[in-house]
């Protein structure tokens, strides 16, 4: 797996949103399931943030998880 870009890819996330540095994220859209580290989190003046993520390879145990839990 290679980041989408060079740059990796951003998320803006709600100001409510937990500390997710360093985690494991899955990110779900209408065109996207993507399994990702955090490697970047900055806050904005309004209080929300920009997450920086770079692509991780799905592992049989995260595709499992998956597809016991989308619906």
């Amino acid at each position: 797996v290679e980041n989408v870009s060079p740059l990796g890819m951003g998320v803006h996330a709600p100001a409510d949103c937990p500390d997710i540095l360093g985690k494991d994220i899955i990110i779900i859209t209408e065109t996207l399931i993507m399994y990702a580290l955090v490697n970047r989190m900055e806050k904005l003046e309004d209080g929300s943030f920009i997450v920086g993520i770079e692509a991780k390879k799905f592992t049989d145990e995260v595709l499992k998880y998956l597809f016991e839990h989308i619906g």
